[in-house]
């Protein structure tokens, strides 16, 4: 499912290490769309500061040399020139509850959030969510890493469409999230706090 969110020629910058190492082995190995270059979000910043993995980024994707540019300069991801490239190419983000981004920018797309440079329309979230459930077997017994996983994504996500405005389809990520783990104390306060929001 993250393959199918991603346009052709997108940057998708993914955020959580699971799910980025499997595009690096589907990509590698199994030699799947080599069209889109995958970035790991934070540029591996925990090791090095992330200089040698942003180096390596721009000699793969000469369009994000400006961006990595930036990027050693200051350590952050300068959004100015994400939307830049945005202009010229699909940027996909995947939701990450420590990653502030103005959301008005940005629309659902599937799996990722995508950087909108003219008014678009967006990908209905809820489907998203239904297709999930049908295609992860087993739904909600899922293996332990699996179960993290999803429930990770469902919970950041759900945040990033709140902040953007589509209350009712953040409630319904955060529902299936407890679906999978009913007593996440995290994802519990998520519930809470959305339900003092909500229309009555």
């Amino acid at each position: 499912m993250v393959w199918q969110s991603a346009p052709p020629g997108s940057v998708a910058l993914v955020s959580h290490y699971p799910i980025y190492f499997m595009t690096l082995y589907d990509q590698g190995i199994e030699g799947v769309r080599p069209d889109v270059t995958v970035v790991q979000q934070s540029f591996y910043s925990k090791a090095q500061k992330g200089t040698f993995y942003a180096q390596r980024i721009a000699i793969r994707d000469d369009d994000l040399g400006p961006l990595v540019r930036s990027f050693l300069e200051s350590g952050e991801l300068y959004w100015p020139l994400l939307s830049k490239l945005a202009k010229v190419r699909p940027v996909l983000l995947e939701a990450d509850s420590e990653l502030v981004v103005p959301y008005s920018d940005l629309v659902p797309n599937g799996w990722f959030f995508r950087i909108q440079n003219e008014p678009m329309q967006p990908t209905n979230p809820d489907d998203f969510l239904e297709e999930l459930k049908q295609k992860i077997p087993g739904w909600p017994t899922l293996a332990t890493e699996t179960r993290r996983v999803i429930v990770r994504l469902l919970a950041a996500s759900s945040s990033w469409l709140k902040s953007s405005g589509h209350l009712q389809a953040a409630s319904n990520r955060i529902e299936a999230a407890l679906e999978l783990n009913p007593v996440d104390a995290a994802v519990l306060a998520i519930k809470k706090d959305l339900e003092s929001q909500l229309p009555q």
